[in-house]
This record gives structure tokens, sequence and C-alpha cells, in this order.
């Protein structure tokens, strides 16, 4: 069977890779995790709209590419279990991230 060009299509990225460039950037530069804070500061600094910068770090978590960890309201860890709940349809609820203490990382 031949290959066509878009045989290729199942290796691209399901993430913007531009912003992934920008957030492993900023993670290098501030040399430690990054915070909600920080994600809101790039989005603005670049006129960048934050739910996409977090569309892209959804995608980096669910293809183990990137990692969070924090503390939930009640001082309970939490990880990778709730990644439904703070991405619906791909996207960050804001008013449930802001319930959580986390923290994002790449994965080394």
């Amino acid at each position: 069977m031949a290959t066509t060009e878009f045989d290729d299509l199942e290796e691209l990225p399901k993430w913007d890779v531009a912003l992934e460039s920008l957030i492993n950037e900023e993670y290098k530069k501030i040399e430690r995790p990054l915070a909600i804070k920080d994600f809101q500061r790039l989005a603005t600094e670049y006129t960048i709209r934050f739910d996409d910068i977090m569309a892209t770090l959804a995608q980096l978590c669910l293809h183990e590419k990137w990692s969070f960890e924090g503390t939930g309201p009640n001082g309970n860890s939490v990880g990778m279990e709730i990644i439904d709940d703070l991405f619906p349809y791909g996207r960050l609820e804001e008013r449930v991230a802001r319930k959580f203490s986390v923290l994002w990382s790449p994965r080394d």
C-alpha cells in the first residue's frame, strides 16, 4: 500500500508546539514549577489566550510530557487523577483550578 502525506498526521502533536516551547522556556528561566499565575502572566505578556495555554498544557499532561501536583481545598494531595475535573472539554475550568494549589512541571 502506498503512503501518502496524510499518513504522518497521526504522528503530529495534539497540542500547540509554539506554546509548548514557550512554557518549557519559562520553566527553564524561572527554575521552579509553574503555577496558574505564571501562565496568566505569560498570556498577558505575549497576548495569548490563557485558555489556549492551558489547553496545550492539558494535552501535554495527557501525553505524559508534563505533570502536576498539589493540594486540594481540604489539604489532600492531588495529581493526575483530577485532570478530568480541571480540564472538562479540554479547557481549564478556572473556577475549579482556583480550589487547588497546583504546580506544573515537565516530566524528566
